[in-house]
């Protein structure tokens, strides 16, 4: 069987209502040789029925079936069996412009990149005040006849907070995803920000296309719509402690100031994000930050943890 271009990973877990949609915006692009796995985490929906049911109409589509492990477990399963010259991860509930995957795999291979990334929008009736604060439209900020260094774009991207760490956006070269060993942390959410600021981070040839490609659905009680919960805030510490690890090693030693300043910036958001919880919960919060973050943690950030209603003036500029 010859080797297909592209491997897409698409990790289900209770989306029937949506699963037709997102997969058959997978099947309908234009480039054709492909192979999707869908890896199905225990969904109790029906799913698995309807990937079935796609499955005998298209044999490109492979089904692996697993107990409920998270979405980080569901996505290093799919990427075990992935055997494409590229890489794509998928969620279920969303879409993607037909002409994606072949734009992303032209540019890899004129421009030998191990990774290209695109822009996104929003689809879904709750999504449209929320597009406003994601990091989903960079076309106005980069040039897309550039071949990028990932450290080089993830300083500029993070400096103006342009940075998304959605896998989405990306399309990969497994080569050098095997060669740099990355999974995703299980266990946690924001498990994203881990697995693509490090995947950015030292790949030699990335590239940009200023297109909308990915259409992301803000839908009621999916992730990026749910209330804040200590859920969050474990995520994001956990995320922090692991990039100190990085720093620490000796072949990213060249990359350290660049891992502090993201520990940085998630630390304070995390600090940010904790003040709708209870004052213990916050407090608790606190602690953990100054206890492992104490010297990137900022001085306005533990005052509004204690004193969530408070209004900080900005230093004015001299």
């Amino acid at each position: 069987m010859k080797k297909p271009k592209v491997s897409i990973i698409i990790p289900v877990y209770n989306t029937a209502d949506y699963l037709e949609e997102a997969v058959g915006s997978i099947l309908n692009q234009t480039l054709t040789e492909l192979e999707i796995i869908a890896v199905n985490d225990g969904s109790t929906d029906n799913s698995l029925e309807i990937l079935e049911r796609i499955r005998q109409k298209d044999s490109r589509l492979h089904i692996h079936s697993q107990k409920n492990r998270g979405l980080s477990e569901a996505r290093n399963t799919g990427m075990a069996y992935a055997t494409g010259e590229f890489i794509y991860l998928f969620d279920s509930d969303d879409m993607l412009q037909k002409e994606t995957l072949a734009a992303c795999y032209q540019k890899a291979i004129t421009e030998s990149a191990d990774i290209v990334f695109f822009d996104a929008g929003v689809i879904g009736t709750t999504g449209q005040n929320a597009f406003r604060n994601l990091p989903y439209e960079r076309k106005h900020l980069l040039e897309s006849n550039i071949v990028y260094r990932g450290n080089e774009i993830l300083t500029f991207l993070i400096n103006k907070r342009k940075f998304s760490s959605s896998p989405c956006l990306i399309f990969t070269r497994l080569g050098y995803l095997t060669s740099i060993n990355l999974n995703f942390y299980s266990g946690i959410i924001h498990e994203d920000q881990l697995f693509t600021f490090l995947l950015f981070l030292q790949a030699d040839k990335v590239c940009f296309i200023p297109e909308n490609y990915f259409k992301r659905r803000m839908r009621p009680h999916s992730i990026m719509t749910s209330p804040v919960s200590i859920k969050n805030i474990h995520g994001h510490i956990t995320v922090c402690r692991e990039l100190a690890k990085y720093a620490q090693k000796p072949h990213f030693a060249i990359y350290r100031r660049l891992i502090n300043k993201q520990i940085k910036n998630l630390v304070n958001i995390t600090a940010s994000t904790a003040i709708s919880l209870n004052f213990r919960t916050r407090i608790d919060v606190l602690w953990d930050l100054v206890r492992f973050f104490g010297r990137m943690l900022q001085p306005q950030s533990v005052l509004l943890l204690v004193f969530p209603g408070l209004k900080i003036k900005k230093a004015p500029n001299r």
